[in-house]
């Protein structure tokens, strides 16, 4: 067991235990395959946050928006 998500991910390339992590990581790597491959996905929120100083600059709101719709999408 590790707190850590780089060597959980090595670990798990390695085939030397199992990992949760995005699904769409997990299948683009041809060295994994899925343990529990008929269980529901785990959906979570996402929170997009700034600082309010940072929230009036026009250049960190473009990048905010397109964040927002772009995670949105789900």
């Amino acid at each position: 067991m590790t707190e850590n998500y780089t060597v959980m991910w090595e670990l798990v390339k390695q085939g030397i235990g199992i990992g949760i992590l995005d699904g769409n990581i997990g299948d683009a790597e041809p060295l994994v395959q899925r343990v529990l491959p008929d269980l529901e996905p785990v959906m979570f929120p996402i929170w997009l946050v700034v600082h309010r100083e940072l929230n009036t600059s026009r250049c960190i709101r473009r990048v905010f928006d397109l964040l927002s719709q772009e995670l949105s999408k789900g």
